[in-house]
């Protein structure tokens, strides 16, 4: 076979989404930002029809809006739909840190605490922090706890359910200095969890929950596109 003559592994709608998904979880994509097709294309060296395909899986997540005429561009939320959001990742949050710490003495739970762990107590402890950093430590430690139970449909809805809220924070609204104690307070759930506290665990998830909604929900309307 001639050199360069092998054809790149095709690229499905799906890994596009995948991508897109990851750039409006870390600030690539910003609310109200028009993803224009081209610019996808040359990004992810796939064709028009595939980034169409991509288009079309994020915005039944609720993720873009495609507006007729205009394109795709990624969708702001409103304050109703983060409360609601919040209950379930509330719900979520609750479940999974119970089933780490209840299954805790599975070797793999008790490695991937411990390690997430040793990265929480390495991380930064900086309330002035850029929020794409801490968006992307608070990912890696939900995504552990997750990953810590084994449930991969678990993992990626919460990850979804996250990607709406990271919206906001990544928005450029300015919250209050906290992420310090967001940090703090995983670092608690962490221990806990090792310690086989499940009661222990779930209060200081709640507590988490609770200084999420507080920040979010009080935030003034231009952060939910209300003029």
């Amino acid at each position: 076979m001639v050199k360069g003559s092998q054809k790149r592994p095709r690229i499905n709608p799906e890994a596009v989404a995948d991508q897109i998904r990851v750039g409006i979880q870390t600030g690539q994509f910003v609310p109200k930002q028009r993803l224009v097709e081209i610019d996808l294309i040359n990004r992810y060296g796939v064709s028009r029809s595939c980034v169409r395909g991509a288009l079309r899986i994020l915005e039944g997540e609720g993720l873009i809006e495609i507006v007729k005429s205009q394109g795709a561009f990624v969708r702001l939320v409103t304050r109703e739909e983060v409360s609601h959001t919040l209950d379930v990742l509330d719900a979520l949050a609750n479940f999974v840190v119970r089933q780490a710490a209840s299954r805790i003495d599975e070797p793999s739970v008790r490695e991937t605490i411990e390690h997430s762990l040793r990265l929480t107590e390495e991380f930064p402890k900086d309330r002035h922090m850029p929020m794409a950093d801490f968006v992307r430590e608070n990912n890696r430690f939900w995504g552990s706890l997750m990953d810590s139970v084994g449930n991969p449909v678990l993992k990626r809805t919460h990850a979804s359910l996250q990607s709406l809220l990271h919206r906001i924070w990544l928005s450029g609204i300015q919250f209050n200095d906290n992420r310090d104690q967001w940090l703090e307070g995983h670092a608690e759930i962490l221990k806990a969890i090792l310690a086989a506290d499940p009661d222990r665990a779930e209060a200081l998830a709640i507590e988490s929950g609770d200084r999420s909604r507080a920040d979010l929900l009080h935030l003034p309307d231009e952060a939910f596109g209300v003029s």
